[in-house]
């Protein structure tokens, strides 16, 4: 062993040294990064096990994709829809998207933009909590907890992209505000813009944010100056660069925001309320949603009721907005479905940014491993239900095969309250724990691979850059109101009773769910002709197909 004689030891450099602390703070960055960059690496792993990932909504957004890029060279998707650019908000992935399918896979290049946005929703976090507290926070990475959160589990994307860039767009606009208030202006008013082009609900988080902070600085200042007519001039002057964001949203929103449609008003019980509280870190099973949500939220009021939590003061009176409103808001309003439930995600998101325990070395160590180990238990549950979707997309494609390019496909569920003990008795992929199906909008893979026409596909006026060219509009209607696999069930009870055929304006039928159908090759013979079942659906040719029109139905 090599023993440093005192003298020899007195002569290096010590740890209060401004070298030495230099030293440790690098380290301790380099460690942060680091941890940083393999929480994010974690969270996209179960992208590796599967094509087509069961996020709900995302197989249908995924083929609206492979429409725009495809536009002018697919004789049959060129024939059923057409581009509608406007001031549209909700464009984020159709404005970028489309160019990713024309140099990789439908596939690679959607797991590529949900990889991006679990990017963006932890970097922003940690980007936000760094500017409001200014310094990094080990607590903010906690952030990779909230990633997986309904939202995103559902294949609400432009969302996703919105609540990530809003956060980030923020943490540039705290670093900017005192020394450049013009530039931040114009970049404000530039990232409002750029967020109505996401997301609506990014906008109001960007402004929510960064009045959250303006508000403090204004308090701030006119203590220093005092509450005299000078000092609130000054206060309201320093206001201006809010306003410049402000201004160029709103103008969006007044010249491209969809009208309000035509929808039921349904606000959650004060139960559902608070059951909504641990959506964001909603995954498939109820009891670890809610141990992340009371791991989480209890030692952010264990540290509260120690004195031990640092509450930012430019982003209190975001959490008490963004709270407030999640209270008194429906869950769904004019057309607009999980209002409410937005707003939970962003409240998961303020609990690793607009706070930060004080925890002195061992208790912070303990902490991090908790929730360490709780994000890769969560990453796990997740990844097994991923990799038994692996199935259900196999099922699909190997149904795809059978239809001929360009065929319209109807498409018809085994809804949850056909079956008894769904929950139980649904494959783990199928069920999410707030109570959504995730497999709705598999059939998306007979457009992206056989150019079919799916009624389903989102093309709704003034959210999405896509219409239906006639007479496929009307056959999309017309697809709304088809039976459903409880009145053909019923119908096979009684005998198949004569009838005129309600699908024969289309080729093929799709009956998703057939986990739960003890005898697809039954249902309605006289209409169907059966083709081929598996767990995750049945293909059917429609008899006298295209004998009728969809005006005729």
């Amino acid at each position: 062993m090599h023993v440093l004689s005192r003298e020899t030891a007195g002569t290096l450099p010590s740890a209060g040294w401004p070298g030495a602390r230099r030293a440790q703070a690098s380290i301790a960055g380099g460690i942060w990064w680091l941890a940083l960059v393999s929480a994010w690496l974690l969270l996209c792993a179960p992208l590796l096990l599967v094509d087509l990932p069961p996020l709900t909504d995302y197989p249908n957004h995924l083929a609206r994709m492979v429409v725009l890029s495809r536009l002018g060279d697919d004789p049959f998707l060129s024939l059923y829809y057409a581009a509608a650019w406007g001031i549209i908000p909700d464009l984020a992935i159709d404005a970028f998207m489309p160019a990713l399918l024309g140099v990789m896979p439908a596939p690679v290049a959607g797991k590529a933009v949900l990889a991006g946005i679990l990017l963006l929703d932890v970097a922003g976090a940690a980007a936000y909590a760094a500017a409001i507290h200014g310094r990094r926070t080990w607590w903010s990475l906690g952030a990779a907890l909230a990633a997986h959160n309904v939202a995103f589990m559902m294949g609400f994307l432009n969302f996703g992209l919105g609540t990530g860039l809003a956060m980030s767009l923020a943490a540039i606009w705290i670093r900017l505000r005192p020394a450049a208030p013009r530039l931040a202006a114009a970049g404000g008013a530039a990232a409002a813009a750029l967020l109505f082009f996401c997301h609506l609900m990014g906008v109001f988080f960007f402004l929510v944010l960064v009045a959250a902070y303006e508000a403090w600085l204004a308090r701030t200042r006119l203590r220093l100056a005092g509450w005299t007519g000078a000092g609130l001039r000054r206060a309201a002057a320093a206001a201006a660069p809010l306003a410049a964001a402000v201004v160029p949203a709103a103008a969006l929103c007044w010249l491209g925001a969809p009208q309000a449609a035509d929808g039921e008003t349904m606000f959650l019980s004060a139960g559902e309320k608070l059951w909504q509280l641990t959506w964001p870190f909603a995954n498939y099973d109820r009891t670890l949603d809610l141990g992340a949500f009371a791991c989480v939220w209890g030692l952010l009021l264990a540290c509260l009721a120690t004195r031990r939590l640092v509450i930012a003061p430019g982003a209190a009176a975001a959490v008490a907005v963004v709270a407030a409103l999640y209270a008194v808001l429906p869950i769904s309003f004019g057309g607009t479905g999980f209002l409410d439930t937005r707003l939970s995600v962003m409240l998961g998101f303020l609990a690793f940014t607009a706070f930060r325990p004080r925890l002195d070395g061992r208790t912070g160590a303990a902490a991090g491993i908790v929730l360490a180990a709780l994000l890769c238990v969560r990453v796990a549950t997740l990844s097994v239900a991923w990799n038994e979707w692996r199935t259900d997309t196999a099922d699909a494609r190997s149904l795809a095969a059978l239809v001929q390019p360009g065929e319209r496909v109807v498409q018809i569920d085994i809804r949850p309250d056909e079956v008894d003990d769904y929950t139980d008795r649904a494959p783990l992929p199928w069920r999410l724990s707030t109570g959504y199906n995730t497999e709705y909008h598999l059939v998306g893979y007979f457009l992206i691979e056989r150019s079919a026409f799916w009624p389903s596909l989102f093309v709704n006026p003034g959210q999405q850059p896509l219409r239906l060219r006639q007479p496929y509009e009307a056959l999309a209607n017309a697809a709304h109101a088809v039976p459903g696999h409880a009145e053909l069930s019923k119908r096979r009870a009684e005998g198949n009773p004569p009838a005129p055929n309600p699908y024969c304006a289309f080729d093929a039928l799709i009956l998703t769910g057939t986990w739960a159908e003890p005898d697809p090759a039954t249902l309605a013979p006289d209409w169907l002709d059966f083709v081929a079942a598996n767990r995750t659906a049945a293909l059917y040719r429609i008899k006298g197909a295209r004998r009728c029109t969809a005006s005729s139905q």
